[in-house]
């Protein structure tokens, strides 16, 4: 579960007893998800399960140059435990990719952070296809890295992710299933709602998820769905849910009512 920031306390709350009651446990979270908010309102909703129900993964950031990398990430993670309400991080995630240079001395305090039981996995976001060719020849880096988080779905491929598992056998987290709602054809009509339309007034990358090019190839996935009787959106689970190599698919909702909708569509997957 991917947990957002824009639900009120009460929702927040029945959309993680709902998750809990369906068996799902690994929750995705980050300071950067409403300054800090997200991790507040998971923390105090998940204090009421016992730990070991649970999985939690927070982020962090190294883009504030002016600080050393050992003190960023210390500090960050203290402040992500006390929003949490927890002493420990089941998964640590660097937010975006960073240079060779910088990631040697993130896998030092790593490595601490883990000695000290803080954290129990580390997790590279988004890394470059130059880093991901880098990664194997580096022994400490190898090492102390656990997994990676990526975008991945049936319109937008990540294949080059799948080839550093010949090296380690990494923990691969996919986000973004069905594409920001794109998969589930709503945005095939002519409709002023849905997040990704407001969000193109103000963003460029939202603007390309809407191309005339990735609109033909929804088109033409959605209508072979309907051809055959099958959902888009099932069929953007089970191409994920299919593939071993994937250890967690994060699942991001806004409502009660659209956990419990995507719950009833992955549930008929076989």
């Amino acid at each position: 579960m991917m947990f957002g920031w824009k639900i009120t306390l009460i929702e927040a709350k029945k959309i993680i007893d709902l998750c809990i009651k369906n068996k799902i446990k690994f929750f995705d979270t980050s300071p950067s998800y409403g300054n800090g908010l997200s991790e507040i309102i998971c923390g105090e909703i998940l204090k009421s399960f016992k730990r070991k129900q649970f999985e939690l993964s927070t982020k962090f950031s190294l883009k504030n140059k002016k600080i050393k990398v050992a003190e960023s990430i210390k500090s960050s993670m203290n402040k992500s435990l006390e929003r949490l309400q927890t002493h420990y991080l089941d998964y640590f995630v660097l937010h975006h990719s960073v240079s060779l240079k910088k990631l040697r001395k993130v896998v030092k305090t790593i490595k601490e952070l883990k000695r000290k039981k803080k954290i129990k996995s580390f997790i590279l976001s988004n890394p470059s296809n130059a880093l991901l060719k880098q990664i194997p020849k580096d022994l400490p880096i190898l090492k102390q890295i656990d997994g990676f988080q990526f975008k991945h779905n049936i319109l937008f491929k990540n294949d080059n992710i799948f080839k550093i598992l010949k090296f380690k056998k990494f923990k691969l987290i996919s986000y973004s299933p069905l594409a920001e709602g794109l998969l589930t054809g709503k945005y095939l009509k002519k409709t002023k709602f849905g997040r990704i339309v407001e969000a193109t007034k103000k963003k460029n990358y939202y603007k390309s998820l809407l191309s005339k090019k990735n609109k033909i190839i929804i088109t033409k996935l959605y209508n072979a769905c309907n051809k055959n009787f099958y959902d888009l959106t099932r069929k953007s689970y089970r191409f994920l849910l299919k593939d071993y190599r994937i250890s967690n698919i994060l699942i991001g909702v806004s409502s009660f009512g659209q956990l419990s909708k995507n719950i009833s569509i992955i549930n008929k997957i076989n």
